[in-house]
């Protein structure tokens, strides 16, 4: 099958995502910390996507980077101060909107069994710009039941220059990524006497996963390297404990997730972590919107009758409609939906007209959001006030033509 032969459903299976480059003002701040015989070592670390930076132009492309410092105090110290600077370039102005790539940076810090305030700040590099950053509060010596720590959630890729690692820290805020993809995690052990622990993960009072763990001893370090941050594990040190938990984020939906844990001497430890889906569209954040988009692949009846239920039930009612597309899949993510309003997020920024009407729901927006980014796109100027365009999708074996007879951008669909 060639790529794009046939309709919007099919074509979603053996296409990419494109990237919705839309303004957001996303970047995120997370902290990491691990245990060990003298102590702990504490990362900050920070993900910036590429669409929140402030770019110049210059001679080599487009240039850009931030100044990301730390502050730690607590009442038994003065306050320890470390700060980095990251720069960038890419050769594009396309690069310059992408919200899936990211400048990053980590500090690391050692502290002892004492409660900290830790304060972050970000200054973004060409701009005046300092983004507010919340305080972290980390209480090492007055959290209860404090044998596991945690959890450092990672990507596991094939290979990498950076000494050996093949260990991508996704750093989204000390969430975990909404994802298809199986990230694993390390969760730290806080208490040298444990030698295996159970934990069961559960969403919504239903057991994701439920198993018993061995204890691990190695030596984690997190480092810096070819723009993302890696994940040291040395298997010959003994300074870290440890448990593993592969491949279980593709099992998980959106929202709060519950970690339970329980070790020997009946030691029992709760929390919820936060499964998030970072570069969420934004035409799904509103589930009327996104129903309504839906004319674009659909029958206006079908969505009229969706939408004259109560708005309450929008939501489930949208989860049930793209379900059917999801069904077999093991991961919860639907990747057609997300595929479709990736689209609509796109269409919107690059199509949307000097009226009120949404970009996706004109002419140009809808062929874009059923068949992705034309293959070639000609402008033609008759001189008459009037542009042509043409898009021409070639495995699709399709062409089709809009004109804009007010000059302001007006396309309105003439031929297909």
């Amino acid at each position: 099958m060639r790529l794009m032969k046939y309709s919007f459903v099919v074509l979603f299976f053996i296409t990419s995502l494109i990237f919705a480059q839309i303004q957001r003002t996303d970047f995120f701040v997370e902290h990491n910390i691990i245990a060990s015989d003298s102590g702990y070592n504490c990362y900050v670390s920070i993900r910036v996507p590429y669409n929140t930076l402030v770019f110049t132009k210059n001679s080599a492309g487009y240039s850009s980077g931030f100044e990301f410092r730390t502050e730690i105090s607590s009442d038994s110290m003065s306050i320890v101060r470390k700060s980095i600077q990251k720069d960038i370039l890419v050769t594009s102005f396309e690069e310059t909107n992408f919200r899936s790539e990211y400048l990053q940076a980590v500090l690391e810090f050692k502290l002892n069994e004492d409660d900290y305030l830790i304060q972050p700040y970000l200054s973004l590099k060409n701009s005046n710009l300092s983004r507010p950053i919340d305080q972290i509060n980390e209480r090492l010596k007055t959290r209860k039941n404090g044998f596991v720590l945690f959890p450092i959630v990672f990507e596991e890729i094939k290979s990498d220059s950076c000494k050996n690692s093949k260990m991508h820290l996704v750093n989204f805020g000390n969430s975990i990524p909404y994802s298809s993809s199986d990230y694993s995690m390390f969760i730290p052990i806080n208490d040298t006497s444990i030698s295996k622990v159970k934990l069961k993960i559960s969403q919504s009072e239903k057991t994701i996963l439920e198993n018993e763990y061995i204890v691990q001893t190695g030596e984690i370090t997190f480092a810096e390297c070819d723009g993302n941050i890696k994940i040291i594990l040395n298997s010959v040190g003994k300074k870290n404990r440890f448990i593993t938990v592969n491949n279980f984020s593709n099992l998980l939906d959106e929202g709060s997730t519950r970690l339970s844990f329980l070790a020997e001497k009946s030691m029992k430890r709760e929390y919820d972590v936060d499964v998030t889906w970072s570069t969420k569209p934004r035409s799904l954040f509103d589930p009327e919107f996104a129903i309504r988009m839906l004319k674009i692949i659909e029958p206006k009846e079908k969505v009229d009758s969706m939408l004259s239920n109560s708005s309450s039930d929008y939501k489930r009612i949208l989860q049930g409609y793209w379900s059917k597309y999801n069904r077999g899949v093991k991961s919860p993510f639907n990747y057609l939906m997300a595929e479709f309003y990736n689209r609509v997020d796109e269409a919107m920024r690059i199509f949307t007209p000097l009226g009120k009407m949404s970009g996706a729901e004109t002419d140009r927006g809808k062929v874009f959001v059923r068949f992705g980014k034309p293959d070639k796109i000609e402008r033609v100027y008759n001189g008459q006030n009037s542009v042509l365009e043409i898009w021409k999708y070639i495995d699709l074996d399709k062409e089709y033509i809009f004109k804009d007879d007010t000059g302001i951008g007006n396309y309105y669909l003439i031929k297909k």
